[in-house]
């Protein structure tokens, strides 16, 4: 079986279904055509006239004639719906492709968008973080101010460890002074100590003396 063939079978089944309507005008075409024939041979059986036979022979021809025109206009039809779905779909396709690289923009701008709000939060806080601070004026003066207060604390400091010296000086007089009272006191309680044993001793010489002598 040819494609054409194939073709004719389709659009048949397509537009009939399966009623077979075309076979059935072919047929009875056919048997008006022979009957035609057989009626101009034979003069006419009186059931039917040659003119009749002629007349369904032309209805018959009418309706195949405009059979094939519906089928034809359906088969453009067709066509130009598959035409017009063909264009669609290619429509619907770029609208696809154009769909995705939108898609793919936005994706990038969102990105974008990540990327600036997170500098921009970076920003906001070290704006905050410099607003806290106070100005360069002020912090140039205060830094001057603490510079002096360092230097007089230095001076201070210094005067400081001058008297802590002279402290420590005196003190080591001072203990030496002490130690050297102390080595003196010594000595003089040690002679006096000695002393104190011989006015004793010459005491008891005396009493002694006094008790070997006589009385009168």
């Amino acid at each position: 079986m040819s494609s054409m063939e194939e073709d004719m079978i389709y659009r048949r089944l397509l537009l009939e279904g399966d009623t077979g309507g075309d076979d059935k005008r072919m047929t009875q075409l056919l048997r008006s055509i022979l009957k035609l024939s057989d009626l101009s041979d034979n003069g006419g059986d009186g059931s039917d006239s040659p003119s009749e036979a002629a007349y369904k022979i032309i209805t018959t021809l009418n309706q195949a004639e405009t059979a094939v025109r519906r089928c034809t206009s359906i088969c453009d039809m067709n066509a130009n719906e598959v035409q017009f779905y063909e264009q669609e779909l290619s429509k619907i396709e770029k609208s696809i492709e154009e769909s995705k690289a939108s898609v793919e923009s936005f994706k990038e701008a969102l990105e974008n968008a990540k990327v600036v709000r997170k500098h921009k939060q970076a920003f906001d806080s070290l704006a905050q973080t410099i607003l806290k601070e106070p100005a360069r004026d002020l912090s140039v003066k205060r830094l001057e101010a603490i510079k002096g207060e360092m230097e007089q604390l230095h001076k201070t400091e210094g005067l400081l460890i001058d008297e802590q010296r002279d402290i420590d000086r005196h003190f080591k007089l001072f203990t030496f002074a002490l130690a050297q009272l102390k080595s003196h006191l010594k000595v003089k309680e040690g002679k006096e100590a000695e002393t104190g044993s011989a006015d004793a001793k010459q005491s008891n010489d005396d009493d002694e003396i006094m008790e070997v002598t006589p009385s009168k």
